[in-house]
């Protein structure tokens, strides 16, 4: 996976005031800071005629920077490793609920939430994942040090997977697994919403049938 951005899309609060101070103490606080200006490091994109937010908030960068939705994939096996996700899950949702049955107990009060049944599938879809430095990361003038990123996992075709919020000064003790594509044990991944588009009956959440992704997308 390529390195993370960092996105600015506040460049002021909600009473006028300018938010360069907190941005740059926030930048400070993080990892990033010392690599942004590195070749092949992460960037910070901070430029209030491309980035401020408006209609489209901070996914409009993707019509920008189209090539944030590439992944080491070709499409084909990229569908191919949701499509074996999603059968991987339904398989085990069935021998749980056979096991659930002989023991007596019930899928709703029992089986495991969706939410986690799902995961694998849900992180087999993330091809990038983002930082963006908000209103409320920005919100806090006098105390910057408390505003907290947004961190969101997006797939191929930009929508949110799973978002979280974190702390800059956080980034550090996440940005290895994100590169080693190994942070599915850390607590930002574990804790973090699902989006909207992943969500139940959502444009790429279940409920799944054992079919091809591709099939499903297109029905």
């Amino acid at each position: 996976m390529e390195p993370p951005i960092w996105l600015r899309t506040c460049y002021r609060d909600g009473a006028g005031h300018s938010t360069d101070a907190a941005h740059v103490a926030l930048l400070k606080g993080s990892w990033m800071e010392f690599n942004a200006p590195l070749p092949h490091h992460t960037q910070v994109f901070d430029d209030s005629t491309l980035y401020d937010d408006g209609p489209g908030g901070w996914q409009r960068i993707f019509t920008r920077i189209p090539e944030l939705l590439e992944n080491g994939y070709d499409p084909e096996s990229y569908d191919q490793l949701k499509a074996d996700a999603i059968q991987g899950a339904l398989e085990a949702e069935e021998e749980e609920d056979a096991e659930l049955e002989e023991q007596g107990y019930t899928k709703s009060e029992d089986g495991m939430d969706w939410t986690e049944r799902y995961e694998y599938v849900q992180y087999a879809s993330v091809v990038g994942v983002i930082w963006v430095a908000d209103d409320e990361a920005l919100r806090h003038q006098q105390l910057p040090e408390s505003g907290k990123l947004l961190i969101a996992w997006f797939d191929d075709c930009g929508r949110v997977v799973r978002w979280n919020r974190m702390r800059s000064a956080e980034i550090d003790t996440i940005m290895g697994l994100i590169m080693g594509g190994c942070e599915r044990d850390h607590e930002a991944w574990i804790t973090a919403e699902v989006g909207e588009d992943y969500g139940w009956e959502g444009v790429c959440g279940p409920p799944y049938e054992a079919r091809d992704w591709t099939d499903s997308e297109t029905d």
